[in-house]
């Protein structure tokens, strides 16, 4: 429909908008074109901000654990339960 044809434009103008908006950004910020200080302080704040948000994050992901019967589990809830089974086996 027209409504539709007239929302995709819109939608793609605004999200080309938006990623030029923030690529302008970054590159200003890379540059420190917006800081008050142009130390060398303020650099190595700029580097390590950069870092942060350029790598990727890090999961903190469990391996797969293998159960007394050898089924091996995935999910954190089969895992937690693997957990406890072994940390209080053999106590009474």
């Amino acid at each position: 429909s027209q409504i539709s044809i007239v929302y995709d434009i819109a939608r793609n103008a605004y999200r080309r908008a938006l990623k030029k908006a923030k690529r302008e950004y970054w590159s200003r910020f890379l540059l420190g074109e917006d800081d008050d200080d142009p130390g060398p302080q303020a650099e190595s704040n700029r580097c390590w901000t950069a870092l942060k948000y350029t790598n990727p994050m890090s999961q903190n992901v469990t391996p797969a654990l293998q159960d007394a019967h050898d089924k091996w589990t995935i999910t954190i809830e089969d895992k937690k339960i693997i957990v406890k089974i072994a940390a209080y086996s053999g106590t009474e």
